[in-house]
């Protein structure tokens, strides 16, 4: 397991943490936490993050 495995594994349980003990939403704890560890440590842009997420809505 490499070095960006685990911090993003801590990333994750860090946002199921937080989404636990306060009434914040995991979703948006999800998008924000993606944004950091996506430009601060892969070097992703904008454009490659938000393509993980769904962009319509099938309701």
């Amino acid at each position: 397991m490499s070095t960006t495995d685990l911090i993003t594994i801590i990333g994750l349980l860090l946002v199921f943490a937080v989404g636990t003990f306060t009434s914040t939403n995991l979703g948006a704890l999800a998008f924000v936490a993606t944004f950091l560890i996506g430009t601060s440590l892969l070097g992703e842009n904008a454009d490659t993050l938000l393509s993980g997420f769904p962009s319509t809505c099938s309701c």
